[in-house]
């Protein structure tokens, strides 16, 4: 027997994904935690029965997020210092708090952003003024402050759902508008003050970012 086998249980439980050996596994998962070993790599991975038969497109997405957690870049490349103890910033996302996070809103993060909030879950992007929410704090238009708002140019209420406040920068506060797209959203900077106004739209998430540079 190879010394790279890593377990001889039987392929039995829901179907869960290795984001680092990128395959698929059935295995039940603990019942206190809901993680199991992967029987390929050894890994920890985090299985959800009532997740279990997950869309192509998450099962891509998981891919590609666990690219980005091998390689990942110190937080000190992507977030100012200034704000990390005021916010009370943790540390790093992990990817099973990411993945639960864009199954809630069905979405996928700008790359970008993802490969940031898995080096540090939120606060001030370095060379802006661009404060991201710890993604706990994050809401879509129809919770919070937000659900009180008229929004008198979002003409379809619905849309509310596909619109995601992650932070604040100058104007106002920062919306990822995913109306067109699931995975590639645009930007809004609204004002939540004044009924929602919208103060300026970008057509993806970096070029927002390189607008705000400072």
């Amino acid at each position: 027997m190879s010394d790279d086998y890593v377990s001889s249980r039987t392929p039995e439980g829901p179907l869960g994904f290795c984001p680092l050996c990128n395959s698929h596994c059935r295995i039940e998962p603990s019942p206190e935690s809901g993680d199991a070993t992967c029987p390929s790599c050894g890994v920890l991975v985090w299985i959800d029965s009532t997740e279990a038969e997950l869309p192509s497109f998450s099962r891509r997405r998981l891919s590609q997020l666990g690219q980005a957690a091998r390689s990942r870049t110190l937080c000190c490349e992507e977030w100012s210092a200034s704000l990390r103890e005021i916010v009370g910033i943790k540390g790093p996302l992990s990817l099973e708090a990411l993945r639960k996070f864009e199954l809630q809103f069905a979405v996928s993060l700008p790359a970008s952003l993802s490969d940031a909030l898995m080096t540090q879950d939120g606060g001030r992007i370095l060379g802006t003024e661009v404060d991201v929410y710890p993604v706990n704090r994050c809401v879509n238009l129809t919770d919070g402050v937000w659900r009180t708002l008229p929004l008198p140019w979002l003409k379809e209420p619905r849309s509310r759902y596909r619109m995601i406040c992650i932070g604040k920068a100058p104007g106002g506060s920062v919306v990822l508008d995913y109306r067109r797209s699931d995975t590639t959203p645009g930007v809004c900077v609204l004002d939540h003050i004044f009924d929602g106004e919208l103060r300026a739209e970008f057509d993806s998430f970096d070029r927002f970012i390189e607008a705000t540079k400072v």
